[in-house]
């Protein structure tokens, strides 16, 4: 296996779950936009793998929070090094992950529209990049999650979720997700209609979220139940949003906990069969069937057309 460039940081962990050495291609390019303000920008991502000749490992997309005004694919002061660890994380469990940028707009108007339209076309570019250099990181163009959390969890459902796209995604993580407006009203993080069609999803929030209230994630997983979609709700007790960030000092301890949380669901829906009884909130589990590789299109989201 050949990976692509010359120079790639060696990054050891020291949580638990962390075993052998990763490797980190930090700013790769994989395409160019215009903004909000008319610039043109190339667009970035870092790889994360652990190198070998491995094949047909599976993707994982991370989609960075910052109310789709700020943040990084790195570490910030801000975010600490949330992205950084998750995406080691993936690897050192097989996965091939890649923490993206993408357009951002400060302030944008009216709920942002616009502003998510260009942030899911960004992860579908990211998405192209991938595929093209499949065979550069040794993974399977069919296996792919897509995470983030915050903004980032709200860009991660919408781009899993529109219709155009839903055949993309095995699954879709989303912590303590939430678009603009942000506040104590309680409104649909996803743009699009769920069906039976949609990825399956994982939600993890805090149930003290001023930001992105946690009934949030507690309509959605009802949403998905009803719809027959598998889904877990994993709270945070007691946590307010970003909670791996308070009052400046980045809790390590949360995010292994984080990690070992959603990691059961993405190797679950890269190729494993959920096992038999019953599922979050009472949803039966599909047991003996596999997720499809390809789901069935459906109906367009509200503000994304065609």
């Amino acid at each position: 296996m050949l990976f692509i460039g010359l120079m790639a940081t060696v990054l050891r962990l020291d949580f638990a779950f962390a075993q052998g050495t990763v490797m980190v291609q930090s700013n790769l390019v994989y395409g160019a936009a215009v903004d909000y303000a008319g610039s043109n920008l190339s667009l970035t991502l870092d790889a994360y793998y652990v190198n070998g000749t491995q094949t047909n490992r599976p993707v994982v997309i991370l989609t960075h929070g910052g109310g789709f005004g700020a943040g990084d694919k790195g570490y910030t002061v801000a975010q600490g090094s949330f992205y950084p660890d998750m995406a080691a994380a993936f690897a050192t469990n097989g996965f091939v992950a890649f923490s993206i940028n993408y357009r951002l707009w400060p302030g944008c108007p009216g709920g942002c529209p616009d502003e998510i339209g260009m942030a899911v076309a960004d992860v579908m570019t990211a998405l192209s990049w991938i595929r093209a250099h499949h065979t550069d990181y040794g993974v399977a163009a069919t296996k792919v999650l897509i995470a983030g959390d915050s903004a980032g969890g709200g860009l991660a459902v919408n781009t899993a979720y529109q219709s155009t796209n839903a055949s993309s995604f095995l699954g879709c993580i989303a912590l303590w997700g939430g678009v603009p407006p942000y506040g104590s009203d309680v409104h649909p993080v996803s743009t699009c209609p769920i069906t039976a069609q949609t990825p399956p999803t994982c939600l993890i929030h805090g149930t003290a979220d001023t930001v992105a209230p946690y009934a949030i994630s507690v309509n959605m997983s009802s949403n998905l139940t009803a719809a027959g979609v598998y889904n877990e709700l994993h709270p945070l007790a007691g946590y307010n949003h970003y909670p791996v960030m308070a009052n400046g000092v980045y809790n390590k301890n949360l995010v292994g906990t984080i990690i070992n949380t959603m990691m059961p669901f993405a190797k679950l829906t890269t190729g494993n069969l959920p096992p038999a009884g019953v599922g979050p909130l009472g949803q039966p589990h599909h047991a003996g069937r596999k997720w499809p590789v390809l789901f069935r299109p459906q109906a367009e989201c509200r503000i994304f057309p065609a």
